[in-house]
């Protein structure tokens, strides 16, 4: 038996839009500082 939801796209609204770009600019900086302390840790040990 097949099931059917019945869900209409909403487009996001613009707060969430810039809820979600906040988030992902957290994530990049942490990504990037991880990054820098891996490069600077291989640095040190050559």
């Amino acid at each position: 038996m097949t099931r059917q939801i019945a869900i209409q796209y909403q487009a996001p609204t613009t707060a969430d839009l810039e809820a979600r770009v906040r988030s992902l600019e957290i994530k990049v900086a942490h990504l990037s500082e991880t990054v820098e302390t891996l490069v600077r840790t291989i640095q040190q040990r050559s």
